[in-house]
């Protein structure tokens, strides 16, 4: 199954889904990285050929460094939040 994640490479050997997590400058936690994260969830369970997932970061330094604050403070009232509530997505990126 070909993987076309932005900010996520996947390659799959021997029932292993090795994901490289490249989001510069140095993988923060904030949206598109929690789309990227989701649909990873999304793909890997999906994929038969596919027994344990391992995350790796395309940095050396930082595999996540932190949630994106910034994101926060310059989004709209209730926007991400209200976003986040109803899709649920972070509960269930995580969940998997």
């Amino acid at each position: 199954m070909p993987y076309e994640i932005d900010l996520v490479q996947v390659e799959v050997d021997a029932g292993v889904a090795f994901a490289r997590i490249d989001a510069p400058p140095m993988n923060l936690l904030g949206g598109p990285l929690l789309v990227a994260l989701d649909a990873l969830g999304r793909q890997v369970s999906e994929d038969d050929a596919v027994r344990v997932l391992v995350l790796r970061s395309a940095d050396p330094d930082f595999f996540i460094a932190h949630g994106d604050v910034e994101t926060i403070v310059q989004a709209p009232e209730g926007g991400p939040a209200r976003v986040v509530h109803e899709q649920g997505f972070v509960h269930d990126c995580l969940d998997r």
